[in-house]
């Protein structure tokens, strides 16, 4: 398999979170590896969103980028 890398996510990640509907792929890029460090610094609770983390992991992207008050 060849690795294309895009600004954020390799193309193997974005196919296996969108296309193939992988639900708890949780890809980390920069800006979630930013909202990690500040926001779960205890880390990320994998195991109380299992099979779905990477559901959380959209709207948490979604999120710090447009639903919080800066």
């Amino acid at each position: 398999m060849v690795t294309i890398e895009t600004d954020c996510f390799s193309v193997p990640q974005i196919c296996e979170l969108g296309q193939c509907f992988r639900l708890d792929a949780f890809p980390v890029d920069t800006h979630i590896r930013q909202v990690l460090e500040s926001q779960y610094a205890g880390g990320f609770p994998f195991d109380r969103y299992k099979g779905c983390a990477g559901v959380m992991q959209q709207y948490i992207f979604y999120y710090d980028l447009k639903g919080r008050r800066k």
